[in-house]
């Protein structure tokens, strides 16, 4: 497999545009033409897992955080961030970053978290603007349901729990035509009318640039008339965290247990004032406390989340359990998730997580009150 084709894998579950606006998801480097044998995971870009990937003879390096945030207009040696990209030239080690683009995905990285939770009934906390489009196509009645079932096998139609989801209505196509072409109906230079389906499909937006090539294979016309209009909507099923609820309420030391046993937390935060029962659970992996409000507003006992400030736990208050697992804590499970993903695509590569990461940060141990 190339690199290019492999990126274009990656790409298809976890589209670029889905990132944020400050990210900068993607291929760092690597030939596209390249090929991809061995994959190695892990959350950071540090030297040591460099020296693994180096020493293991790994060919393409996936990392949760991004190398470069920002661009830089000088090569500083002094820089780990500079030595790591100077050794991908060298050693021709490709460095892809699936950060909030695979953060905001259908099933992410907080999705992770509830799952290891135990959350039932999850749904997106913040679901996405601006990913959705609508598909107006206008087809023959003969050719509706083959058309709509490749639009539907390519991603449009899908709402919630329910697929091939369209509208169809009935009207009268007119066309004349011209020299030159090949009509499916009609002759050249007569005008044509015929009966023809109005056929309406959700489409993700990121689906757009493949639709022409299920038009132009499925659709019976030389040219087909179809229409794509950007919604206001929401994507439900994408967007930063997630809110789900426990099968049974647990009061907060119970809960507090739970996290650190599960997310093997050695310096758990939490608002000292808050002692209500809970069952309803938001997550966010990562940096996520300012979706605080957010939480609070769908009626949330408990935030899990990380690198919370002090002026947050006291907006948490007594309305809501605002808990700081630590940021590597709560996206440290998306190796294991990464790592199931890539290995869909063997025996063509081999898919490994880093053996030598471990968390930056060493936290005293927790003691329960």
């Amino acid at each position: 497999m190339l690199v290019e084709e492999f990126t274009t894998l990656l790409e298809e579950h976890y589209p670029l545009s889905w990132q944020e606006s400050w990210d900068n998801c993607g291929l760092t480097f690597g030939e596209p033409k390249a090929k991809v044998k061995k994959v190695l995971i892990s959350l950071d870009c540090t030297l040591k897992v460099l020296e693994e990937a180096k020493k293991g003879g790994f060919d393409f390096w996936i990392t949760h955080h991004p190398l470069f945030f920002d661009p830089f207009q000088k090569f500083d040696p002094k820089k780990e961030q500079h030595q790591i990209f100077q050794a991908l030239l060298q050693k021709n080690i490709a460095h892809y970053s699936l950060h909030t683009n695979f953060d905001v995905a259908p099933f992410g990285t907080s999705e992770k978290m509830a799952e290891k939770l135990g959350l039932k009934g999850c749904k997106k906390l913040v679901p996405k603007p601006d990913l959705l489009s609508k598909l107006v196509v206008f087809v023959p009645k003969s050719h509706v349901l083959p058309l709509s079932k490749a639009l539907s096998d390519l991603g449009a139609g899908k709402i919630g729990n329910y697929q091939a989801c369209s509208f169809q209505s009935a009207g009268v196509g007119a066309f004349t035509p011209m020299a030159g072409s090949n009509p499916f109906l009609g002759k050249e230079g007569l005008e044509q009318t015929t009966e023809e389906i109005r056929l309406e499909m959700l489409l993700p937006r990121f689906h757009q640039n493949a639709v022409e090539k299920v038009l132009k294979k499925f659709h019976p016309y030389e040219e087909p008339a179809f229409d794509l209009y950007p919604l206001l909507n929401a994507h439900p099923e994408v967007g930063m965290g997630c809110f789900g609820v426990l099968p049974q309420k647990k009061s907060k030391n119970e809960f507090l247990s739970q996290l650190v046993e599960v997310f093997e937390v050695g310096n758990l935060k939490s608002n000292l004032s808050f002692s209500k029962p809970i069952q309803k659970i938001a997550c966010v992996g990562g940096a996520g406390a300012d979706f605080l409000p957010k939480a609070l507003a769908l009626g949330c006992d408990v935030l899990v989340t990380a690198d919370c400030k002090h002026h947050q736990f006291l907006e948490a208050g007594e309305n809501i359990l605002l808990c700081d697992i630590g940021h590597y804590e709560s996206e440290s499970p998306i190796k294991k998730q990464m790592e199931q993903f890539c290995s869909r695509f063997k025996p063509e590569i081999e898919v490994f997580i880093s053996t030598v990461e471990k968390n930056p940060i060493s936290s005293s141990p927790f003691f329960q009150s």
